[in-house]
């Protein structure tokens, strides 16, 4: 639920640009960045204000109170002489590693259709740069949507099958651009794809925090994160390589060429998924073995 704001930011970010785009012209493209400056910052400053202890005290409170599972507080670890500290023993967790690598790919996707999809619409498809900017967030509008229902769905069945899934549907749908011609073509691929390209942030943090060893789940949550960006900078400058060796910006080779690449992407990922093992606190496993208890029993 709390990660539905990504794709809502995504789709306003999108609209505004295009407004910025339709009102001020493409020649003054540079002006779409001032909006970060005039909304980050306001925001940023009320909410170092809200976000009091207070506040995050009594909000935890009603979490607990609705039998839902707060965030955890991590004690303060003092370490013994000897003792690996918390992203060493993050690093030596396979969950971790592969779940994080898993981000990367999958951030080299969602970046990459960033990159590529507003270029494609401008260049190959014919829309203005306005359109483009509109046309090239659409998916956001199934990624609210898949933001509730696949990390939900991950609470029963278990992270991995549901990563697994995702990177499943994440390499096909992006693979189906190659058959977006027109605009429509374009919308419906972005439904299919929006449905899973934000919903798997969410499960690669709990993958992550399920598999953190004692009082390391921010650590843990962190190399995701690191992970993620270290994709995110891959991203438009292996798209950028791609198309500049496939014809240029001006060709349609050159973005099917990435569309493809993309697809591989999230296909690794998926192959990564395979090696890692199920947590001792999986929520699908803690499941299965309530049950088995209760029939026993």
């Amino acid at each position: 639920m709390h990660h539905t704001g990504y794709p809502i930011g995504s789709l306003l970010s999108g609209l505004s640009a295009a407004a910025v785009l339709a009102m001020f012209g493409p020649a003054n493209w540079s002006y779409t960045l001032f909006l970060g400056l005039m909304i980050a910052v306001p925001v940023m400053i009320f909410w170092g204000r809200y976000s009091t202890a207070d506040k995050i005290d009594t909000l935890y409170e009603h979490i607990s109170a609705q039998g839902l599972t707060p965030p955890d507080r991590d004690q303060v670890q003092v370490r013994a002489n000897g003792e690996r500290g918390p992203i060493a023993a993050c690093f030596r967790n396979r969950n971790i590693n592969l779940t994080a690598l898993t981000t990367m790919l999958t951030q080299i996707v969602y970046m990459g259709v960033n990159v590529v999809l507003p270029a494609y619409l401008y260049n190959v498809v014919g829309l203005s740069l306005a359109e483009s900017a509109g046309l090239s967030v659409v998916f956001a509008l199934t990624g609210i949507l898949g933001q509730v229902l696949w990390p939900t769905l991950s609470d029963v069945i278990g992270r991995r099958t549901t990563i697994v899934v995702c990177g499943m549907w994440m390499a096909v749908s992006v693979a189906c651009f190659y058959l977006a011609t027109s605009s429509l073509l374009v919308v419906l691929v972005q439904l299919a794809f929006g449905l899973v390209a934000n919903a798997v942030w969410p499960i690669y943090y709990a993958a992550a925090s399920d598999a953190a060893p004692e009082g390391a789940v921010s650590t843990a949550n962190g190399i995701i994160t690191t992970a993620m960006f270290v994709g995110g900078g891959i991203a438009p400058l292996f798209m950028g390589k791609l198309i500049s060796l496939s014809g240029g910006w001006g060709e349609r080779g050159g973005y099917i060429v990435c569309f493809f690449v993309m697809s591989g992407c999230a296909l690794f990922g998926v192959l990564l998924q395979l090696f890692t093992e199920r947590p001792k606190h999986d929520s699908a496993q803690h499941d299965e073995s309530a049950s088995q208890e209760s029939v026993a029993q």
